[in-house]
């Protein structure tokens, strides 16, 4: 896939309207992960970020990071997590950055993965 090609597969206005119909198997999937505490979580596939954020609520004394193939979707989730940021988060608790998911490798050993809709666009999966 070309870089071209990406921006018009991964358009983030297209993706932000059909938001609410994504949101609830998300939350759906989150609400079944088992408690416990969490020092780091991924979310693979992570888009725009809206959902991403939301772990923070989930596990509050994480770090979570959001990875996403698609460099047009994660403009749109660090503009959105700077303009968050400032005002509730402190600056290490969520970042996003640009991987294959099947190459990506955390820094650290994570305690929670999440991935509600990306593992079905990974090639060889």
């Amino acid at each position: 896939m070309t870089r071209a090609d990406e921006k018009t597969r991964w358009d983030p206005a297209q993706y932000q309207r059909f938001e609410r119909e994504r949101a609830q198997p998300f939350h759906d999937l989150v609400a079944r992960i088992p408690e416990g505490h969490v020092r780091r979580a991924a979310d693979l596939g992570c888009g725009t970020g809206e959902l991403t954020r939301s772990l923070l609520a989930r596990w509050p004394g994480a770090d979570v990071v959001g990875v996403d193939s698609s460099e047009t979707m994660l403009e749109r989730a660090r503009s959105h997590a700077a303009s968050h940021a400032a005002s509730i988060l402190p600056p290490a608790r969520l970042r996003f950055v640009h991987a294959d998911l099947r190459t990506w490798e955390p820094p650290a050993p994570l305690d929670r993965i999440v991935s509600n809709a990306a593992l079905q666009w990974v090639a060889d999966h």
